[in-house]
């Protein structure tokens, strides 16, 4: 008797909630949409180049502090949305807002220009 296997395949794709299309050389404004009063939430980013993708921690755990890019970011006015000044073509990726137990909210940043 033959038994029947059943294979699924899982795959994931991060699509992201809002793009946000910028000049090069101009401030760009992440806005996290999380239904969430807390101040800071987490921020990373993810880069996908094709052959490797990574993903860096902008700050963690409701903190205020940045681990990179510390030059040219900072916070909005709410503590929550992130402002990236002076964006290059290196700055391209999906940005992540995520808050344990709220949810995780994606942004794609296209730059245009050099």
């Amino acid at each position: 008797m033959y038994a029947l296997t059943m294979f699924s395949v899982i795959t994931v794709c991060l699509a992201a909630n809002a793009t946000l299309h910028v000049e090069s050389n101009t401030p760009a404004t992440f806005v996290c949409n999380l239904s969430t009063t807390r101040d800071y939430p987490n921020w990373s980013y993810l880069i996908d180049t094709g052959t490797q993708k990574s993903s860096e921690q902008i700050n963690w755990e409701n903190n205020d502090k940045f681990q990179m890019k510390q030059d040219r970011l900072s916070w909005a006015d709410n503590n929550r949305d992130l402002v990236l000044s002076a964006v290059t073509r290196e700055d391209m990726a999906i940005y992540q807002c995520s808050e344990a137990g709220v949810g995780v909210w994606t942004i794609h940043l296209i730059v245009r220009g050099k």
